[in-house]
Order: structure tokens, then sequence, then C-alpha cells
């Protein structure tokens, strides 16, 4: 692959996992989910998306940025399968208090 190719893959990559994390936070808003720790680390997983980005852009061939960006799209699609699962368990309930109800 030629370098251009390369940088675009990161930078695609880079920004599906900003994607995720914003999915993830938008899934979290029914449930005012506000700790300071789930908020630092969604931070955190950003910083490392957009570091890795950088390097593996810059750089193709060193696998600190490919790390970089498979760690933080990992923690993210981890993230927001948490999320998911939270809203659906919530929208399950109230399907469920609906039935018995009617």
């Amino acid at each position: 692959m030629n370098h251009r190719a390369v940088a675009w893959l990161a930078w695609s990559l880079c920004w599906l996992t900003v994607v995720l994390i914003v999915c993830a936070v938008a899934l979290g808003i029914p449930f005012d989910r506000t700790e300071a720790y789930r908020s630092l680390f969604r931070v955190g997983v950003v910083s490392y998306a957009l570091v890795g980005g950088l390097i593996a852009s810059r750089r193709t061939h060193n696998p600190v940025g490919w790390f970089l960006l498979g760690n933080a799209g990992c923690f993210a699609l981890m993230e927001v399968a948490a999320e998911y699962a939270r809203y659906g368990l919530l929208g399950a309930q109230a399907m469920a208090w609906l039935r018995s109800w009617l």
C-alpha cells in the first residue's frame, strides 16, 4: 500500500473510534451517567485515538501508532457495547412492565 492509502486508513480508524465514543455518550444520556472516571476514561480513549492516528499516518511502519489505534478502538467498542446493553435492558424492562400492565 502506498503512504496516502495507509494514512487514510489510520485517520479512518481514528474517526471511527471517536464516533463510537460519541455513540456511547449518547446512549448513556438517559441514565444520567456523569461519573468523573467514565468521562476521564472516554477522554483518554479519544486522546489515544488521535495520537495513534497522528503517528500511524506520519510513520506508517511504526507499530506504536497502530497499537494506540487498536487499543483505543477496542476500548471504544467496549464502551459502546456496555452502554447499548444498558440501554437495551432499560427498553426490555419498560416493555415487560407494559406487557404485565396490559
